[in-house]
């Protein structure tokens, strides 16, 4: 039997690559974007625990320059948690287009796995017409022997 061979695999195969970056890609910034997060989470806690601190600190009395140093402190609170969002916005719309990236490389692989499976079954259309006609060949010879003798 004749072997299939596929004429356009290395396309395929850069296709396949390609797809794959991509995802990976794609996996590298998820992760970033979970740390960002993270990190998030845990600054708002910090914020969370000093606001308790800073109503302990006022129900026990304190003075007004530390009144400033806890101004001081919410601001540098608040200032890192809106980093941490822009920072998140951003992933989050760097994730988007790697996203549509990893769309259309899925659609350029499917095209040439399509195009690959149109070519096998021409293929197998050529291959059993082949078989067909050499299995007609033998029949004909048999019936020609049978009927010389």
């Amino acid at each position: 039997m004749k072997k299939f061979k596929f004429r356009y695999e290395s396309i395929l195969t850069l296709r396949l690559n390609a797809e794959d970056d991509v995802k990976n890609e794609l996996a590298a910034k998820i992760a970033k974007r979970q740390k960002l997060m993270d990190e998030r989470d845990t600054m708002q806690q910090r914020r969370y625990d000093y606001d308790q601190h800073i109503q302990a600190m006022v129900k026990a009395g304190c003075r007004a320059e530390t009144l400033q140093a806890i101004r001081d402190g919410k601001d540098y609170y608040r200032r890192h948690i809106n980093r941490l969002d822009a920072s998140i916005e951003t992933m989050d719309q760097e994730i988007e287009a790697t996203q549509e990236r990893l769309v259309e490389a899925v659609k350029a692989r499917k095209i040439m796995e399509k195009v690959k499976e149109n070519e096998y079954a021409q293929f197998m259309d050529e291959f059993n017409r082949d078989e067909q006609k050499v299995i007609e060949e033998i029949v004909n010879y048999k019936n020609n022997k049978t009927v010389r003798d």
